[in-house]
């Protein structure tokens, strides 16, 4: 036998309007040349007017519930890089989302963390939880706060699902799969 591969199908939605998501959605499964996606994140929620415009009536989340329904997407989650209490607010406003998306680095415990204010609350709901910017965009190792190395194990050692952790070429993929064996 050979080596198996499971594509899962993710795309994210960047308009918090019902009808702009669900535009994003049908472009995004025409181009993909699929039916549905395995997961659709609400991406980059980064104020809590942004939030406000999500759940309100007309609001991105009713397509995110519709499309899971329908079938579109197996999956709902949300991303976001900058405010916790903007993923707090999103998670206790609604029960279906399955995923969340957020930065795991060396630095998040010292300033409105992430790990310390929404990892717990994902955990406790049985979420999936994606780590990422592990090495604050490239800040962490060109400010020789630390190696790749430090900050791929540091996002590892915390209970994260997956990490994406913004590889720009082949080599660099290669070189954290090195880290991670």
């Amino acid at each position: 036998g050979g080596l198996r591969q499971k594509v899962y199908l993710h795309s994210k939605a960047e308009i918090y309007t019902a009808s702009g998501a669900m535009q994003e959605l049908e472009d995004t499964l025409k181009r993909m040349k699929t039916d549905y996606l395995d997961l659709w994140s609400c991406h980059q929620v980064s104020t809590h007017k942004d939030v406000d415009q999500i759940l309100a009536p007309g609001g991105s989340l009713e397509t995110f519930a519709k499309a899971k329904q329908q079938g579109k997407v197996r999956h709902i989650g949300f991303t976001g890089h900058h405010d916790p209490s903007v993923h707090v607010r999103l998670l206790d406003a609604f029960n279906g989302w399955e995923t969340v998306q957020h930065p795991v680095n060396l630095v998040d415990p010292h300033y409105e963390s992430f790990i310390l204010n929404v990892l717990p609350k994902v955990r406790s709901r049985g979420l999936g939880l994606l780590g990422m910017k592990s090495n604050g965009i490239g800040a962490l190792t060109q400010l020789k706060v630390a190696t790749i190395d430090e900050c791929l194990r540091f996002a590892w050692s915390h209970d994260i699902d997956t990490l994406v952790s913004g590889v720009e070429t082949v080599a660099q993929l290669e070189y954290n799969v090195g880290v991670c064996k």
